[in-house]
This record gives C-alpha cells, structure tokens and sequence, in this order.
C-alpha cells in the first residue's frame, strides 16, 4: 500500500507540524498493522490468498507541489524471531520502520522552509 501525505497541511510552524505529523503516522503505522494482522488471519483461514506473504508499505511526502526526499518504505512478513521485539513499536515493526516522530523530525527538516512561518 502507498501513502501520500501533503506536510504542509499540517501547519506551518516547524514544532506544531512535527507534533501534529508525528500523531498521524502513530495513526497511519497503526492502521498499517491493523491491515498486516488482518492479511495474516484471512490468509491462515482461506488457501486462495497464500500467496499474501507481505504487506509492502510505502509513504511519500510533499510540500506543496515538492516531492521530499524522505520517504518510508518496508515489508512486514509472517516471519517471528522470538525475542526480537524490546519495545511496543518493535512488536508491530521489528526492524522495519522508524518511529512516527523520527520520520516526523526528518520530514519537517526537509520541507521547504523547514517549517518555518514566513
């Protein structure tokens, strides 16, 4: 699945965007995992979607009409490596995925004016 997200509907102060982009991705990586969990169950039950063995994920951002260099990109598989996980976040995206707020403080630092009020 694909994600495009518009910063700059976000505000155009540097904290509040960071703040208020790093509650959406919480959000959206929750939904990602909700879907992931969904694709495991429907696959365990229904031979016909085994072929389903990942959920690829990506996340683009703009400003404006500015494609940022940023970008999320991962897979979450059927693979278990017990103990892997330390955090909550680890659990759901072992690996995988920097936190909402590590993507957050990237995206705002590359914007177009960092985020900053004009």
């Amino acid at each position: 699945m694909t994600y495009e997200v518009q910063v700059d509907e976000f505000g155009s102060d540097a904290g509040k965007r960071r703040i208020a982009l790093t509650k959406f991705l919480g959000f959206l990586l929750q939904r990602v995992a909700k879907l992931d969990e969904e694709r495991r169950y429907a696959r365990f039950y229904c031979p016909v979607l085994a072929a389903f063995k990942q959920t690829d994920v990506a996340i683009n951002f703009s400003d404006g009409p500015t494609l940022l260099t940023v970008a999320v990109r991962f897979a979450l598989d059927d693979l278990v490596v017990p103990g892997q996980a330390s955090s909550p976040f680890d659990a759901r995206f072992p690996g995988k995925c920097r936190t909402p707020d590590e993507i957050a403080a990237e995206v705002v630092a590359s914007s177009g004016n960092g985020g900053q009020t004009q």
